[in-house]
């Protein structure tokens, strides 16, 4: 299920979107150079895996409570968040 709802692209940086696919949540993100943090907008669980997907790298947890991260990226971020079991 597509999240629209939960970042404007002409206002929020980077621009994201976000799938839902059970309680895993893949969010992508784009920016021609970006440093500096992304929020995740939507947890509905206490503690996430933040996982680059494509080279399977896990780069860091977020919370409900702390949904940043720090991160740089060029052109884009694809990551699944799923729950810490």
């Amino acid at each position: 299920m597509y999240l629209g709802e939960l970042y404007d692209i002409g206002y929020d940086l980077p621009e994201t979107h976000v799938i839902q696919k059970g309680d895993t949540l893949f969010y992508s993100f784009y920016s021609e150079d970006w440093s500096g943090p992304i929020e995740f907008r939507g947890l509905t669980q206490a503690e996430y895996v933040v996982r680059e997907y494509i080279n399977e790298v896990e780069i860091g947890k977020v919370s409900i409570d702390k949904p940043i991260l720090n991160t740089t990226f060029k052109r884009n971020l694809l990551v699944e968040l799923f729950p810490v079991e």
